[in-house]
């Protein structure tokens, strides 16, 4: 049943289900999806652990950074040398977005 009180608390973003209102920055409810590209030696830690050079779209939660991302994901941060998002240099404290891409690269030798 929606009530008055359910429309207001709907129009600002919250989350709304039975008597239960969950505000919209704490909803664990709102996700996006973002791609995310393992290259070389990372490609392991992919979600299915398949490929050498691994893309998966993920599933994440709204306000959820690149590291945040990569932590939950338990990749080793000191084997990561580079990472972009969206074709740009990024630094990993980026909050993603729907449909971001982001890509991370080993440190890479070669000649």
């Amino acid at each position: 049943m929606t009530t008055p009180l359910h429309k207001i608390f709907e129009e600002r973003g919250d989350k709304v289900y039975n008597s239960l209102v969950l505000p919209k920055k704490l909803s664990l409810l709102d996700s996006m999806k973002v791609e995310l590209n393992l290259f070389a030696s990372l490609a392991r830690y992919a979600p299915d652990k398949t490929g050498s050079h691994s893309h998966r779209t993920l599933d994440v939660t709204e306000g959820t950074t690149i590291m945040e991302l990569l932590n939950r994901l338990e990749l080793p941060i000191d084997k990561i040398k580079m990472i972009f998002l969206n074709g740009l240099h990024a630094t990993g404290d980026e909050v993603l977005r729907e449909g971001d891409r982001v890509g991370v690269f080993p440190p890479v030798a070669g000649g």
